[in-house]
């Protein structure tokens, strides 16, 4: 079983090679994405599904991107530095 979950963490490890991966943007929208689910529940918030949706995945897009470039200048210009 061991020998499985290894392969399984190279097989991810590969898939992720050269990819830009989870950064801050993208855990907030995940976070934000999670809450709407959560409000989704309540009566009349019918639109915080299809906000969750759009935002989760965003957020998956934009960690599975191989377009590292514009992620780093996003976060460039948007630091308070």
């Amino acid at each position: 079983m061991k020998n499985w979950f290894q392969k399984m963490a190279e097989a991810m490890s590969r898939f992720m090679y050269g990819r830009y991966g989870t950064d801050e943007l993208s855990m907030v929208m995940l976070m934000v994405s999670i809450l709407f689910s959560f409000l989704s529940v309540i009566p009349n918030f019918r639109i915080g599904s299809l906000l969750s949706m759009v935002l989760l995945c965003l957020a998956l897009y934009r960690s599975f991107s191989k377009n590292i470039e514009k992620p780093y200048s996003i976060e460039k210009y948007s630091s308070l530095e």
